[in-house]
């Protein structure tokens, strides 16, 4: 299974290509760090609130982090535990693919997130379809 580096980067005098441009030149190009760097578009102007909230969110995500990781590795060992063979598969606006290409091809859904509701909302949004899922399959 192929391990993947989500970075943010923020720089004032350059643009988001000149961030990726930069980004790619050192850990492919150069020093041979990764294969291949894409981009992970995540909109610019998302609302967090006030600078405080931003703050309390960063802190609650590793909780929300810790808990969608082990729903995802209970459904992981039992679908393993079902089919050894399985093959593992993303269902996404009707779409069904590989995570690798999840990763690749991803963009924000405004219609399920918008921007205009805060990043908190749309985190809980988020966790209460992980909750859903994991009782789903806790029942069957």
């Amino acid at each position: 299974m192929a391990a993947y580096w989500i970075v943010a980067g923020s720089a004032a005098d350059e643009t988001r290509d000149a961030i990726y441009g930069n980004l790619r030149n050192r850990l492919v190009d150069r020093n041979n760090l990764a294969l291949e760097v894409v981009k992970f578009e995540v909109p610019e102007n998302l609302k967090f609130g006030t600078f405080d909230d931003l703050i309390r969110m960063a802190d609650e995500l590793q909780k929300h982090d810790a808990f969608v990781e082990s729903v995802s590795r209970r459904i992981e060992r039992q679908l393993v535990d079902l089919d050894p063979n399985t093959d593992f598969k993303i269902i996404w606006q009707r779409n069904t693919m590989s995570y690798e290409q999840y990763v690749r091809k991803f963009y924000w859904d405004d219609a399920k997130y918008p921007r205009t509701r805060t990043l908190k909302d749309n985190v809980d949004i988020l966790l209460s379809a992980v909750s859903k899922l994991d009782e789903e399959v806790r029942v069957k």
